[in-house]
């Protein structure tokens, strides 16, 4: 979808190790890039200095929330929240959504209450299902139903 969401990509410095990680290895850093060209996605706060790339993979009416976070990320953490949840019922309507989810590391501090913040609800625990093996958590939003 964007080209300047890959240079944006290219540019961002990962604030934790899992974001190393996901950037780093092979598998995962074209994972990221496919979903950046095929799928909606977005550099916040603004394609010129994003300390976070996000995106929107989805197929049947269902959609599913990635991101991986850059440094800077807390700084901009309030601006990012705000575009995120007034982008997510545009999604979830443009894109024709009856579900949204996303998956969470509940390892990783911080980032399942970011979900509830962004409008998403605690379903359920998915064993083995992250990028190393961890059990991960399955958020689904609550806002914007069709």
């Amino acid at each position: 979808m964007s080209k300047a969401n890959l240079q944006a990509l290219a540019q961002l410095e990962p604030r934790t190790d899992e974001d190393s990680f996901l950037l780093s290895d092979p598998d995962n850093r074209a994972r990221l890039e496919y979903q950046i060209m095929n799928y909606p996605s977005f550099a916040l706060p603004s394609i010129v200095q994003a300390s976070v790339i996000c995106g929107v993979a989805h197929a049947a009416g269902v959609g599913e929330v990635w991101m991986v976070t850059g440094k800077g990320f807390e700084k901009d953490f309030r601006t990012i929240l705000r575009q995120q949840r007034a982008g997510l019922p545009m999604m979830m309507q443009v894109l024709k959504l009856h579900r949204l989810h996303m998956l969470v590391d509940p390892a990783r501090h911080g980032v399942c209450r970011y979900a509830e913040a962004a409008g998403f609800d605690f379903e359920a625990r998915l064993k083995r299902m992250g990028a190393k093996g961890q059990d991960l958590d399955m958020y689904v939003y609550k806002g914007g139903k069709i």
